[in-house]
């Protein structure tokens, strides 16, 4: 049975400016751990943390009104990070934030997310114009991904081999699977009653998990194999609705945000709730990481909280 409170405690990680609730992410070389988020109608920082010590290395303040992504590129080297406004996309130096590099608009209108490719090589990027653009990163030069004028579509993300994209109808709560290069759906499916908010993928491509609000108002996390599409498990989650997701380094596990101060953390075979880890009383979690080599994972608010769940999830294995 799942425990209604974690004796797993936080460690608390200090140096941003502004909440950083908005956008979490571990690098995959496990270095580094960069968040993003504001409170400020015109700003918003970015903050970058060694993983190791949790000392922080950098923080930004960005003219824009809230951040939407960080990502960091597999070369070890770059973040990019996105807020609303079109020509808010950036390429970042790690070892100096103020190093960028700006990726031109798509489009006239707000950015609803941003996803990088396996290989580094493109940008997609879901537009408040309900289409969805392929940006070149080498050149900065973007196009409209085919088949996807009008499409409505409020996240977007590559398969780890880079061949599919699973992409989500957000008020619909549907997703669609596309070729990558081509555009052509391969199959679309109801993944949530109401909204379907989050998309992730596991390492290994054989998932995708999928987070929304089911039709009682109710957060929604969904497991679906990638062979076949069909729906594995489905539970509910986080209060109203999921708004992040994240698969740990081994596939494992998948832990949950959402509308409340609370990281769930399912088994992923059995959709067995492992863990509830509670931050502060008023926190509104919405971005969430797990570290690419280790049960190290990463949720936040006002400020960046750490566990570290080795001992715990290491005595969930068989």
């Amino acid at each position: 049975m799942a425990k209604t409170k974690s004796s797993v405690k936080p460690t608390i990680w200090q140096g941003n400016r502004q909440p950083v609730q908005q956008a979490v992410a571990f690098s995959p070389c496990g270095r580094y751990l960069a968040a993003a988020g504001g409170e400020s109608p015109r700003k918003y920082n970015i903050a970058l943390w060694d993983a190791t010590s949790g000392e922080l290395i950098d923080c930004q303040l960005v003219e824009d009104s809230t951040a939407t992504q960080v990502c960091f590129h597999p070369d070890g080297k770059r973040l990019i990070t996105a807020g609303m406004k079109p020509d808010s996309i950036a390429v970042r130096d790690l070892s100096d934030l103020t190093r960028v590099t700006s990726i031109p608009a798509v489009s006239n209108y707000y950015i609803w997310d941003v996803s990088l490719s396996p290989d580094g090589k493109k940008l997609l990027v879901c537009s408040w114009d309900d289409c969805t653009y392929v940006v070149d990163l080498a050149t900065g030069k973007s196009n409209l991904f085919p088949s996807t004028k009008g499409a409505e579509f409020g996240s977007a993300l590559f398969s780890p081999a880079g061949k599919t994209i699973a992409a989500a109808t957000a008020h619909e709560g549907r997703v669609s699977v596309l070729q990558a290069t081509s555009g052509k759906c391969l199959t679309r499916f109801r993944a949530h009653d109401d909204n379907c908010c989050i998309l992730a993928f596991s390492s290994d491509g054989q998932y995708l998990a999928t987070g929304g609000e089911g039709k009682k108002r109710n957060g929604e996390i969904a497991l679906w194999d990638t062979h076949t599409w069909k729906n594995v498990w489905k539970r509910n989650a986080n209060r109203i609705a999921v708004h992040g997701g994240t698969f740990s380094c081994d596939d494992q596990y998948l832990a949950t945000t959402g509308n409340d101060n609370v990281v769930m953390v399912f088994n992923v075979e059995e959709g067995k709730l492992i863990e509830k880890l509670t931050g502060p009383k008023n926190a509104l979690f919405n971005g969430v990481s797990f570290a690419s080599d280790a049960y190290w994972l990463a949720a936040a608010d006002e400020k960046l909280l750490v566990w570290q769940l080795d001992e715990m999830l290491g005595a969930e294995e068989p």
